[in-house]
């Protein structure tokens, strides 16, 4: 076969793959989309009923009260988290920008801020690095989570939040005093996530520095040669996740859902990650 035919083929093939490519991307881009259409149509239309797991420790500001069990009419024992309590009208705040999807609120630190997605091109998976509520140039940027990777909050078993670590210690410029300093860990072991229809209380068990990378690319399981969830759940427990404190006693399970809030260090090519375990959700 002459030269140029082969060439032709070659061509051909090439140009088929790239459209392939291309209409997987798409598909993966609308999926995620419609998937956070769907948790603001949800919240419009009823504030869905989650459930409560009894968990060990609880925060300080918890207290136990009696209620009557609507099933079995009984009086029993319940402990209220007030932090549970979202602080937010989400209704008002998609007034300013319909991309905020959830609130992040750390008590005892400045750490109380929207958090958003931003659906588009490949390209626009950081749209918010550098960007503020109105979609103007900003240094400090947005909380945000990428949407090729974090696209269900409540089911996704591992959520990756990102923020600038700020000199004036705003968005995430006070994620570094985790680090190599239990007692302001165990000061401010509590992260809570609040979602239009839903609370979330977390446990910091992990505060580690890690050699630069995305987290979600190498554990999500949708590229090709990297690892899932489960090689993350290996990588924690077995220290190779990165280095610095683990709560005592602890070991991460599939069953588990995690939620990462990550930032950069002086360090160059390094992040602070803080990890934290979902205990609660209402």
């Amino acid at each position: 076969m002459k030269k140029w035919k082969i060439s032709y083929y070659v061509g051909i093939i090439v140009v088929i793959l790239a459209l392939i490519g291309i209409a997987i991307y798409l598909i993966m881009a609308q999926i995620s989309k419609s998937s956070m259409n769907n948790l603001r149509e949800e919240a419009l239309i009823d504030k869905e009923v989650g459930t409560t797991n009894e968990t060990i420790p609880y925060p300080a500001e918890t207290y136990e009260t009696i209620v009557v069990d609507e099933v079995t009419g009984e009086e029993v024992t319940k402990i209220v988290d007030p932090g549970l309590e979202c602080p937010v009208d989400f209704f008002v705040l998609w007034n300013t920008n319909s991309d905020i999807y959830a609130w992040l609120r750390i008590p005892g630190t400045n750490i109380d801020y929207p958090v958003l997605q931003h659906t588009g091109n490949i390209d626009e998976n950081n749209y918010y690095l550098r960007k503020d509520l109105e979609g103007n140039y900003s240094t400090a940027g947005n909380l945000f989570s990428q949407y090729s990777y974090n696209s269900n909050f409540k089911e996704d078993k591992l959520t990756v939040i990102y923020g600038h670590n700020m000199r004036d210690e705003s968005m995430f410029g006070t994620i570094d005093f985790y680090i190599d300093n239990e007692d302001y860990v165990f000061d401010h072991q509590y992260i809570y996530m609040y979602t239009p229809y839903n609370s979330y209380r977390y446990r910091v068990v992990g505060t580690l520095v890690k050699a630069n990378g995305n987290v979600m690319y190498k554990y999500s399981g949708l590229v090709d040669g990297q690892g899932d969830f489960t090689d993350f759940v290996r990588d924690f427990n077995d220290g190779t996740f990165g280095s610095g404190w683990i709560e005592d006693g602890f070991v991460a399970s599939e069953e588990d859902n995690f939620l990462i809030l990550s930032t950069c260090t002086p360090l160059a090519d390094a992040r602070i990650l803080i990890v934290a375990v979902r205990e609660e959700a209402t």
